[in-house]
């Protein structure tokens, strides 16, 4: 087979250390040399005075999660990197190791059967990062309503027929259990009710006013049907405001 490279190297990259194996050509005879560097800062750039050293100008890596980024980021300027997809730089199954897919990647990259993925710019790699965070953070937005608006089912309150985005500005200023269109703050208990003149509407009882029985402003008795006593009777149950027994 036809040697493409004849001097290039294969990088396995892991999270905490990064494999590498460089080939070299010679006629005949292919010569190999092996290394192991920490993914930190200090490590990668050890890698690059490395490949340096050897002469290695060209090197091919697996796109491994995010792990890849760094070392792409410090290799760039000095070697022409060319990244692999992992499902087609696959190794032969029972002989895999972290230095045998270095060894893999530097042969399958000497005779050119590695194709490299589009790696953008990195302008475009930042602005590609933030529309995918901007999509992530839509997409939770969208889940939390779906969320919330199945607790509101499950508690039989039917508001996904009458608010379209429950999240909304017509959604948000619904009136709540916590408070009315007003401001005002509704009734806890019973204690907070008082009826207002005799008619059916119930009126919220002031902070800090004395708890009792409902006031019923009912007139006294009059007419021929009066029975004796029932004005001091009346008397007696509005100052206790309470209903006269009828």
């Amino acid at each position: 087979m036809d040697v493409v490279h004849e001097r290039c190297a294969g990088l396995d990259v892991h999270r905490a250390e990064v494999v590498a194996c460089v080939r070299i050509g010679t006629g005949r005879r292919v010569q190999r040399v092996r290394g192991r560097f920490p993914t930190t800062p200090r490590g990668l750039l050890a890698l690059a005075d490395w490949l340096a050293e050897h002469g290695c100008r060209v090197a091919a890596l697996e796109a491994t999660g995010v792990y890849w980024k760094p070392v792409w980021h410090v290799l760039e300027a000095t070697v022409d990197l060319l990244l692999a997809n992992p499902a087609h730089v696959r190794a032969i199954p029972g002989r895999k190791s972290d230095m045998n897919d270095a060894m893999w990647l530097a042969d399958l990259m000497a005779h050119g059967l590695i194709r490299g993925s589009f790696v953008p710019p990195p302008a475009i790699q930042e602005i590609r990062d933030l529309t995918r965070t901007r999509k992530q953070l839509v997409r939770q937005v969208a889940q939390h309503s779906l969320r919330l608006q199945k607790t509101l089912e499950d508690a039989n309150i039917k508001v996904a027929g009458v608010v379209s985005d429950l999240l909304g500005v017509s959604g948000r200023a619904a009136p709540g259990p916590h408070r009315r269109r007003d401001g005002s703050r509704p009734p806890t208990g019973p204690d907070d009710w008082t009826v207002a003149g005799g008619s059916r509407s119930l009126a919220r009882r002031p902070r800090g006013a004395r708890s009792g029985p409902p006031s019923f402003p009912v007139a006294a008795p009059s007419g021929p049907n009066r029975s004796p006593g029932a004005g001091a009777r009346h008397d007696r149950c509005a100052a206790r405001r309470v209903a006269p027994p009828v």
